[in-house]
This record gives C-alpha cells, sequence and structure tokens, in this order.
C-alpha cells in the first residue's frame, strides 16, 4: 500500500467530510437504527472480505497463536494502551479509547500483504487471521466495557450480556456451516452468504460472520471494490462528525500507546517465528474501518470519542507506513550481502 492509499487519499475523504458537514450543516443521527445498521454493514463487509483471503491450511497449522492473539493479545493491548492514556487523561475512557484501537485494520493488511515484500507465507497468514478475528473480539468487548463504564452501569448485566453475545455468533456459525453442507449449487450459496449477512448487520452478530467467512466463499470478484467503498464511506462518516472539533494531542498519545502495544503483544507471541517475521508482526498496527466504526459508535455514548480516534488513526497509519519502509529496505540490503 502506498502512501497515496494508505494516508492520502483516507484523509482527502475525511476532509470531504469535514466541508460537506460546515458547508450544508449537514450531520447523521447518530442515534437512529439506520446509522447503526450502516456501520456494522460496513463492518461486517471489512470483516468478512479479510476472512475470505486466509489460507486454511497454513490457519490450521498457527491456530494456537491466532487464537492467543484475539484473546490475551486483545485484552493485553487494550490495557497498554488504556493504561498509556489513563496517565494522560485520567479518566476511565483511556480503556475504552484504547480497546477501539486495540485491533489491526483487515483491509489495510489484506492490501499489504498482496505487494511483494518479504513477510513469509506463514507469518502472512497468522497476520491476516489476527487481523480479521481480532476485530469481532474487539466489538464484543467494546460495546461490554462502554455499558461498564457508563454511569450507574450494572457489571453483572453486561457480563451477561457479553456471554450471551458470544455464544449467539457461535451458534450463528454453525448454523450457516451446516447449511452451506447441504447447499452445492453455487447460485444458492450466494443466496446464503446474502441471508448471512442480514442476519449478521441486524443482530451484530460480527464475530459469526468472520467465522463464515473461513467456509462460505463463493466467488466474487467485486468484493475488493465493495470493501474498499465501504471503508471510504466510514471515512466519509468519520469526516461528517469530525466537525464538531479535533483533540490531536490525546490522538496521538493513542497513537503511540497502540503502535508500543502491538509490539510488545507481537514478540511475546510470536518467539518461534523467524527475526523478519517477528518485525512485520511487531510493527503491523494499523487502524481502518473497525476503529473508525467503533469511534462512530461510542460517539453516540461518549462525545468526544471521534475527536480523539479521528487522529490517532492517522498517526498509527503513518507510524506504520515509515516503519515497514524502513523494515523493507534494510531486508533488501540484507538480502543482498
Amino acid at each position: 500500500m502506498s502512501l497515496r492509499t494508505q494516508l492520502l487519499y483516507p484523509l482527502l475523504i475525511v476532509i470531504g467530510g469535514v466541508i460537506v458537514a460546515v458547508a450544508f450543516g449537514f450531520a447523521p443521527d447518530t442515534e437512529s437504527q439506520g446509522y447503526t445498521l450502516l456501520t456494522y454493514a460496513l463492518l461486517a463487509i471489512g470483516l468478512y472480505g479479510s476472512v475470505v483471503s486466509i489460507d486454511r491450511g497454513v490457519l490450521r497449522e498457527n491456530r494456537r497463536i491466532v487464537l492467543q492473539a484475539v484473546t490475551a493479545g486483545v485484552l493485553l493491548k487494550a490495557a497498554i494502551i488504556g493504561g498509556v492514556v489513563y496517565l494522560v487523561l485520567r479518566d476511565n475512557i483511556a480503556f475504552l479509547l484504547g480497546l477501539a484501537v486495540a485491533q489491526i485494520d483487515p483491509l489495510s493488511v489484506a492490501a499489504i500483504l498482496h505487494k511483494q515484500n518479504r513477510i513469509s507465507e506463514r507469518a502472512r497468514t497468522i497476520l491476516a487471521a489476527w487481523s480479521s478475528f481480532d476485530d469481532p473480539m474487539t466489538v464484543i468487548l467494546s460495546v461490554y466495557l462502554l455499558v461498564l463504564l457508563a454511569p450507574g452501569a450494572d457489571a453483572v448485566v453486561p457480563l451477561e450480556a457479553f456471554l450471551v453475545s458470544f455464544a449467539a455468533n457461535l451458534v450463528f456459525a454453525a448454523c450457516a456451516y451446516l447449511l452451506h453442507r447441504m447447499i452445492h449449487d453455487v447460485r444458492w450459496r450466494y443466496v446464503l452468504l446474502i441471508a448471512c449477512f442480514g442476519v449478521a448487520v441486524w443482530f451484530q452478530l460480527m464475530l459469526g460472520i468472520a467465522i463464515i467467512g473461513l467456509f462460505l466463499r463463493p466467488p466474487i470478484k467485486v468484493l475488493p471494490k465493495i470493501v474498499t467503498g465501504s471503508f471510504y464511506l466510514a471515512l466519509f462518516l468519520l469526516g461528517l462528525i469530525l466537525a464538531h472539533g479535533i483533540s490531536i494531542e490525546v490522538g496521538l498519545v493513542v497513537a503511540v500507546g497502540a503502535v508500543l502495544a502491538q509490539g510488545i503483544a507481537a514478540f511475546l507471541l510470536t518467539t518461534k517465528l523467524p527475526t523478519q517475521d517477528r518485525l512485520y508482526l511487531a510493527f503491523a498496527q494499523q487502524n481502518g474501518i473497525t476503529a473508525i466504526i467503533l469511534a462512530l459508535l461510542f460517539e453516540t455514548e461518549r462525545p468526544g470519542i471521534v475527536a480523539i480516534i479521528a487522529p490517532a488513526i492517522l498517526g498509527i497509519n503513518l507510524i506504520h507506513y515509515v516503519t515497514n519502509t524502513l523494515i523493507e529496505r534494510q531486508s533488501i540490503r540484507s538480502a543482498r550481502l
């Protein structure tokens, strides 16, 4: 992914959203059901678009690392980022911010992995799976934490809701798998996929649609364009809300915390991988559609989230571009020696 596609184009789209909001006084109704359905639809498209490219054989061989990354890794990263931001804000919202940017954007990862860089096939699959499945886990945990941090919230209720939501995602994926095994005509598999998207979006079953992407894979030539369009639409929505203000200083603190957290988590989880692969994974932190959508969702409950996460995403992706460019150049020099 070039500097233009990773930073310049997204920034221009966000600015376009800000201009539209200021010039025409337009702002999305963040409390409407249509807004919620749209944000979850964008998220579901991003998750599925990343998962369908995963090599299932290599995934099985590295399932331990991936499982640790999307469970303990997500919690570790959120705690590190939240702790860093808490030192600045002295507010529990810091941990909500940490969780919002703890995942790795699957769309950006998919674009990076299409390049002929020097990361191994094993590390490619680990990164693709990590970026795909930490997103739904982050969404589920974020909703739980958002309720927990709300004034007067009862911690028992959101914990029950979290467990029920997790089980519902697994049941949904299992039902889709059984139907998938019963259907042999590819045309009906398209119908099944559309139905699964409808159920996932309506009931917010993001982990379920990510799992479904591992087995329900009818050929969709326009899928990359759909995914890219979803990313740009999310950016435009971000710009519409960002017109109300921006918090650059705190956003940059979040960015530094996110990059630091990814480095620590990656080095702890990938001790058996070659050094080159560990470096790529340690500096793989990128944020995109998931962090944007979580910011859009959180804004309804905690105004000001978008103002912080927007510059954080920009900072994270800038750091990613610089560090990965340096790593790639160093690997090329080493290969020539």
